[in-house]
Formats: structure tokens, C-alpha cells, sequence
């Protein structure tokens, strides 16, 4: 089974494909501390938008790459905050209905919700069979 990527394991690579770059050289690029570096791949602290779109311009990310890093960050987050002001109703009552149930879901059915969500993103099909 692959594990999956995190945001510590991506910064480290992005730093290792761009000239084995050191935490220092990386910190210097970005015009940020080497403590909030440090603590971000660590985990211990959140890497916040600008740094991130910092992080996107100095090193060209793609779309998807930025995608990716965005998303990297959001779970390693003990928080995320996000307006439900754009939803409707129904966006809206199931997102809270799934938060609120998370923790009771099997890994089967988190595999399925995984599956849909995937092949909506790809634009694939309703249909699952």
C-alpha cells in the first residue's frame, strides 16, 4: 500500500528536486524565518496562504501543484475554516452532516466518499459501476 504524501515529505522534496536545497536556503528564498519553516514541515505550525503562494511563485508550481500543496496544508491542519456562504441548503446540511459523522464512518465507506470525490474531480461520470 503507498502511503501518501505529506506536507513535511513535499517541502522536503521540492527542496531536494531544486538543488538540495538546506531549511536555510529554502527560508532565505521565501524572505521567511527558519523556525516558521522548521515548524511547518514539522507540523507544529500552519503554512498560511501567502507563504504558500510565496512558495508557488519562487519554485513555478503548476495548478496542480499548487492544489496539492494547498491540500497538503489543510490535513495536516488541526483547523480548517471554510465558508459556507457560496452552498445551498443541501451543500450545506450534508457537509455538516459528514463532519459531525466522520469518526463513525467505516474505512470502507470512507473509501467510497474517497472514490466519489476523486472521480467528480476528474470529471468522470455519476456512475460508479
Amino acid at each position: 500500500m503507498k502511503q501518501k504524501e505529506t506536507l513535511s515529505f513535499f517541502m522536503k522534496k521540492l527542496r531536494l528536486i531544486n538543488g538540495n536545497e538546506r531549511l536555510i536556503d529554502m527560508a532565505a528564498r521565501l524572505n521567511v524565518s527558519i523556525s516558521y519553516l522548521s515548524s511547518v514541515e514539522s507540523g507544529k505550525r500552519k503554512l498560511n496562504d501567502k507563504t504558500r503562494d510565496l512558495i508557488t511563485q519562487e519554485y513555478k508550481l503548476t495548478k496542480e501543484e499548487k492544489h496539492n500543496l494547498t491540500h497538503l496544508r489543510d490535513i495536516a491542519a488541526s483547523n480548517i475554516n471554510i465558508s459556507l456562504d457560496s452552498f445551498g441548503v443541501q451543500h450545506k446540511e450534508t457537509l455538516v452532516n459528514f463532519i459531525s459523522n466522520v469518526n463513525d464512518l467505516s474505512k470502507n465507506q470512507l473509501d467510497q466518499i474517497d472514490l466519489i470525490v476523486n472521480k467528480r474531480k476528474k470529471g468522470d461520470s455519476d456512475d460508479l459501476s
